[in-house]
């Protein structure tokens, strides 16, 4: 636990010079000693949501964290890499600070090799929320998190 730690301490001094607007952020589970590690893309511009790729206990995930309304029947995600054909999918939804999660077993691959991704979201009797995700940075931010990333999967 101590080596992803420190390897973390490292990644988070590294890409503040080069990773814009990817944070990587690691947490250790007090209970279950599981570390988990998420990459998260903030735009100050877009204050209304986060997204995040999410590696923990073997799994990937995909969030979108906003603290928008969202309807229990009309939980689509549609999204778009670059120019190519939009996608919609199912997504699961907290609460509080409501977050939408999805699994794609292709996502990973399609988010180290576009350069954007616009995510589109419908809020309870609200207009859609389009979030959009410079990926400019987003592989050398994971290629620098991937010791970690292999550590804790």
């Amino acid at each position: 636990m101590k080596r992803v730690l420190t390897v973390m301490a490292m990644l988070l001094i590294v890409t503040g010079v080069f990773a814009g607007d990817w944070y990587p952020y690691a947490q250790e589970d007090k209970i279950t000693d599981i570390t988990s590690l998420a990459l998260i893309y903030v735009d100050e511009e877009q204050p209304k949501a986060m997204f995040s790729v999410l590696f923990s206990n073997g799994l990937t995930r995909f969030a979108i964290i906003t603290n928008e309304y969202f309807s229990d029947s009309d939980n689509n995600i549609t999204y778009r890499f670059d120019k190519e054909e939009p996608v919609t999918i199912k997504g699961w939804i907290g609460t509080g600070d409501v977050t939408v999660v999805f699994d794609s077993k292709t996502f990973l691959d399609d988010l180290k090799t576009h350069s954007q991704l616009i995510l589109r979201l419908k809020p309870y009797n609200e207009p859609y929320l389009d979030i959009i995700i410079d990926l400019t940075n987003f592989n050398n931010v994971y290629k620098m998190s991937e010791p970690v990333i292999e550590l804790i999967q």
